[in-house]
């Protein structure tokens, strides 16, 4: 009788423990909903990175900004099966980086329940409308980059089905590039006696405006504006060969450019330096060469250049979009 009374008793207890909100120690009764805000990291573009194996991905610039989708779903329902069902919890929110804990905020606080689970998805900078779509992502219905020379374009990683937790500090989200970037490497057979300044490389009708998508894969889809993309242009003497043989021309510097497969005319621009004498930007030139850009990709040309001529060999794209493991 005693061992029946002991269970009873030990069923009186959890029943109460239920009745008074507590669970395995957490009280539901005190919950209350946390702010939703974001640590997000970005996708490397370094090339030691990437032949070292290193982590190939960056702290966010600061002064980088992004507007943020998020949808809410009751904890028992996944995104992959309800996503039709999921509400709007914000819709492309700005968030801008607080100085005081590093992690970046909604201009207007977003209380995120203990009930819900949000889908998040996001685009750097912040573009008013651009939108989301379930299927199709991100969703940029035109993006000129000639208005934007040089802007590093970024759209996060979906992450689904994610939980509030009372000890986070920020969602971590991260984020690829939208954009390919191009350099190119310069080398010739000439001798100090016959001599270049290489002035100006130039990829001529290029597409510079289009739409884009981040899922299932990023796509672009340019429209038919053509325009001349200058990949380096001097700013002084110009860029030596032989002195500078078989290096990235203007060092550090490269060019953002919308992600395409077209046929265009590369066209170099040098001064030649003979016996004393210059010839002013004579015009080399690579024809019906067919390019392809992909999203997230660097792409180096390598071009050699004689008094007469200009060869271009295939460049061998680098990946910098490499997956996080979330």
């Amino acid at each position: 009788m005693k061992r029946v009374a002991h269970i009873f008793g030990g069923v009186v207890v959890a029943s109460a423990m239920l009745l008074t909100g507590c669970v395995l120690g957490h009280d539901v009764s005190t919950d209350k909903p946390v702010e939703l805000r974001c640590s997000p990291i970005m996708s490397q573009r370094t090339r030691s990175a990437e032949a070292e194996g290193k982590l190939l991905f960056n702290t966010f610039p600061t002064e980088a900004d992004f507007g943020l989708w998020a949808y809410s779903l009751p904890r028992d329902k996944q995104w992959e099966v309800f996503s039709p069902d999921a509400e709007p919890f914000v819709e492309n929110g700005r968030f801008q980086h607080n100085a005081t804990d590093g992690l970046w905020y909604p201009s207007t606080s977003l209380p995120w329940a203990y009930n819900q689970q949000l889908t998040i998805a996001a685009c750097s900078p912040y573009i008013e409308g651009v939108a989301f779509d379930p299927e199709k992502g991100v969703v940029i219905g035109n993006y000129d980059i000639e208005a934007k020379p040089n802007e590093e374009l970024l759209y996060s990683h979906l992450m689904t089905n994610r939980r509030a937790e009372r000890s986070m500090s920020g969602v971590e989200l991260y984020f690829y590039h939208a954009l390919a970037r191009v350099d190119v490497r310069m080398k010739t057979t000439l001798t100090e006696s016959r001599s270049l300044l290489v002035k100006s490389i130039t990829f001529t009708n290029v597409h510079t405006e289009g739409a884009f998508c981040s899922l299932p894969n990023p796509t672009w889809y340019p429209t038919e504006k053509l325009a001349d993309v200058c990949i380096y242009s001097a700013d002084d003497a110009g860029w030596p060969l032989p002195d500078s043989n078989n290096q990235v021309v203007g060092g550090d510097t490269y060019c953002l450019v919308m992600p395409q497969v077209v046929v265009t005319d590369i066209v170099v621009l040098a001064d030649v330096l003979h016996g004393g004498m210059i010839i002013p930007e004579v015009e080399f030139r690579v024809e019906n060469a067919t390019i392809v850009w992909e999203p997230g990709k660097y792409y180096t040309y390598t071009f050699t250049l004689t008094d007469n001529s200009l060869r271009m060999e295939e460049p061998m794209p680098e990946t910098f979009n490499v997956a996080p493991n979330v």
